[in-house]
């Protein structure tokens, strides 16, 4: 949930399925708590060669003041490499937004394996990225990583990747979050992935849903 619109009220952002992986979702909120009817909002790059890029089977997006402004912006995961994709705002209104480009980011040889948080994680004012990485050869493991903004003003700047959290082998990260779930004023880490085992008969496997909460304190970093 976020402010897409800008409008002061929170609205439902969702992404599609592996059939529509260009289009986003968004149901506006309203004052007395309640949604409007849903708004599909079409995605495409300013250069439309690179509109391959988008995630496909499960974009996801995450809506933020990038480079702030005090304007919503859009930030979207691509498909594969070491970068994602931001549409600056206004966004309200918008059918089709077309103004998505590429943002690098200072890795090398890791693929993103999770949708992307905006958030102020060590609590100096400025916006980071939390993102979950994958290693390329092989997938051995996805871990959650913390990309520090040493920016005072406008868009991010990031430091290269500290490790958060990392999963074992044969587990698959599929989302991440963050809030405050104990209150104590620092920004915890919730997960979602999928875990590997193998089954007795047949020598099959099965992956097992399972959420991860971190708790974060101030001497644990």
């Amino acid at each position: 949930m976020a402010d897409y619109d800008g409008d002061g009220w929170l609205d439902i952002i969702s992404g599609s399925n592996c059939c529509d992986y260009t289009t986003l979702h968004y149901f506006p909120g309203r004052p007395d708590g309640t949604f409007g009817d849903r708004v599909s909002v079409t995605t495409k790059f300013l250069d439309p060669r690179e509109d391959r890029f988008l995630m496909r089977g499960r974009n996801r997006y995450w809506v933020t003041d990038w480079n702030r402004d005090g304007t919503p912006d859009l930030v979207a995961m691509l498909q594969g490499g070491g970068s994602l994709a931001v549409a600056l705002g206004p966004l309200a209104g918008q059918t089709e937004i077309t103004q998505f480009r590429k943002v690098e980011l200072p890795i090398d040889d890791i693929w993103l394996a999770a949708n992307p948080v905006v958030a102020d994680w060590d609590r100096d004012g400025r916006p980071d990225l939390i993102v979950g990485l994958r290693e390329k050869a092989g997938s051995n493991w996805d871990g959650v990583y913390w990309f520090r903004n040493t920016a005072t003003a406008g868009e991010p700047r990031f430091d290269p990747p500290v490790p958060i959290t990392t999963t074992y082998r044969g587990a698959w990260l599929q989302h991440l979050t963050v809030g405050d779930w104990d209150g104590d004023g620092w920004l915890d880490l919730i997960t979602t992935q999928f875990v590997r085992r193998k089954l007795i008969r047949g020598g099959n496997y099965e992956d097992i849903p399972r959420i991860d909460l971190y708790r974060r304190t101030p001497t644990a970093g």
